[in-house]
């Protein structure tokens, strides 16, 4: 008989929630450093975040600026769902009486949770024990647990209950349709890509953005000075470096302005 396989191995599965808490910080305040503050990490932590759900959604989400922009197509579809999604899961949390213990609860953070650990619940219940579940996932009995144990940790509640039949909580039955709700909107927004989307040309228009914006602020300033009755040393040397600047920006090959202009 073959063996069943669910394709968990696969990135499909590897979204973690904290990559749209980075991303829904970022709209809020279009600034990673300001998003990392609100989420208390790094500020390279929450730009990671942000880049590796783009590379999963194979779209992108975040124009470089100052301040960053959103790009405009993808907001309008996604953000809406992204935040949707971490206010159900939210929505999810408790704090019952009869709560998982303590060294579950201390590892586990909403940030941390994957699809994988959803997907591995619903098929938890749907197969009703560790075993059947870890064969149908092509995965370990023990990483079965151990997802089950982290989704619990997050939601501070339990899921399942039962020894060598499993069924699921109250509290499980009402997370499965957050679970169905949260995997079916992700995997939807992850296939709705144009045929002709380019990523890859997305980030050049906003390389191409950002450096106008630059050499606009740079002619702004040598314009400035240059019409002081006096401009002191300083003020010479920071002409001669902004002119050195926009004389490098004036080279840069004209593939990027043109990609600009197109954009316009």
């Amino acid at each position: 008989m073959t063996k069943p396989i669910i394709d968990t191995a696969s990135t499909a599965f590897d979204l973690r929630l904290g990559w749209l808490e980075a991303f829904a910080a970022t709209a809020r305040h279009l600034s990673y450093e300001r998003a990392a503050i609100d989420l208390g990490i790094e500020e390279r932590q929450t730009k990671r975040r942000v880049e590796q759900l783009e590379g999963w959604l194979n779209r992108v989400l975040v124009l470089d600026g100052t301040p960053l922009e959103l790009n405009n197509a993808d907001d309008i579809w996604f953000l809406p769902i992204a935040m949707e999604c971490l206010e159900r899961f939210s929505a999810s949390k408790t704090w019952p009486g009869n709560a998982p213990p303590e060294q579950v609860l201390r590892k586990s953070k909403t940030s941390n949770i994957r699809l994988l650990d959803l997907q591995t619940f619903i098929k938890l219940v749907e197969s009703g024990n560790f075993k059947a579940t870890a064969y149908e996932m092509g995965c370990s009995h023990d990483q079965v647990r151990e997802n089950i144990s982290t989704l619990q940790g997050a939601l501070r509640k339990n899921l399942v209950r039962g020894w060598s039949v499993l069924q699921a909580t109250t509290d499980g039955i009402k997370f499965l349709d957050t679970c169905d709700f949260i995997l079916s909107s992700l995997f939807k927004s992850r296939a709705i890509i144009p045929e002709d989307y380019d990523p890859n040309k997305q980030k050049l228009i906003s390389s191409a953005n950002t450096l106008n914006i630059h050499r606009i602020n740079l002619s702004a300033s040598v314009s400035r000075l240059e019409k002081k009755n006096k401009p002191s040393k300083m003020d010479k040397l920071e002409i001669a470096d902004s002119r050195k600047a926009l004389n490098v920006l004036d080279n840069l090959p004209s593939a990027l302005s043109s990609l600009s202009d197109a954009d316009d």
